[in-house]
Protein backbone atom coordinates (compact mmCIF):
# COMPACT_ATOMS: atom_id res chain seq x y z
CA UNK A 1 0.00 0.00 0.00
CA UNK A 2 2.89 2.22 0.25
CA UNK A 3 2.88 3.14 -3.47
CA UNK A 4 -0.43 5.19 -3.24
CA UNK A 5 1.36 7.65 -1.42
CA UNK A 6 3.01 9.37 -3.91
CA UNK A 7 2.28 12.48 -5.16
CA UNK A 8 0.59 11.88 -8.28
CA UNK A 9 -3.17 11.10 -8.15
CA UNK A 10 -3.18 8.05 -10.48
CA UNK A 11 -5.27 5.02 -8.88
CA UNK A 12 -5.98 7.02 -5.45
CA UNK A 13 -9.80 7.57 -6.40
CA UNK A 14 -10.10 4.01 -6.01
CA UNK A 15 -8.47 3.52 -2.71
CA UNK A 16 -11.36 4.12 -0.43
CA UNK A 17 -13.45 1.30 -2.66
CA UNK A 18 -10.68 -0.63 -1.67
CA UNK A 19 -10.61 -0.14 2.01
CA UNK A 20 -14.66 -0.55 1.94
CA UNK A 21 -14.50 -4.30 0.14
CA UNK A 22 -11.88 -5.26 3.02
CA UNK A 23 -13.91 -4.11 5.87
CA UNK A 24 -17.24 -4.87 4.72
CA UNK A 25 -17.29 -8.74 6.19
CA UNK A 26 -15.72 -7.34 9.53
CA UNK A 27 -18.71 -4.87 9.75
CA UNK A 28 -21.08 -7.45 8.85
CA UNK A 29 -19.67 -9.72 11.51
CA UNK A 30 -19.45 -6.80 14.14
CA UNK A 31 -22.85 -5.65 13.45
CA UNK A 32 -23.73 -9.58 13.99
CA UNK A 33 -22.21 -9.48 17.64
CA UNK A 34 -23.80 -6.40 18.83
CA UNK A 35 -27.00 -7.68 18.36
CA UNK A 36 -26.41 -10.83 19.72
CA UNK A 37 -25.09 -8.22 22.84
CA UNK A 38 -27.87 -6.45 22.76
CA UNK A 39 -30.46 -9.46 22.90
CA UNK A 40 -28.42 -10.66 25.80
CA UNK A 41 -28.24 -7.43 27.85
CA UNK A 42 -32.03 -6.92 27.25
CA UNK A 43 -33.00 -10.20 28.50
CA UNK A 44 -30.81 -9.83 31.92
CA UNK A 45 -32.66 -6.97 32.13
CA UNK A 46 -36.13 -8.42 32.07
CA UNK A 47 -34.63 -11.39 34.49
CA UNK A 48 -33.69 -8.71 36.95
CA UNK A 49 -37.08 -6.75 36.72
CA UNK A 50 -38.56 -10.29 37.53
CA UNK A 51 -40.46 -10.36 34.06
CA UNK A 52 -40.17 -14.58 32.88
CA UNK A 53 -41.02 -13.81 29.30
CA UNK A 54 -38.38 -13.54 25.84
CA UNK A 55 -39.84 -10.83 23.49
Amino acid sequence: MGYRKGTSGIGKAQFPYLIEAIMRSFCDHDEMEYKKLSDKERQSTLRREGCHFIM
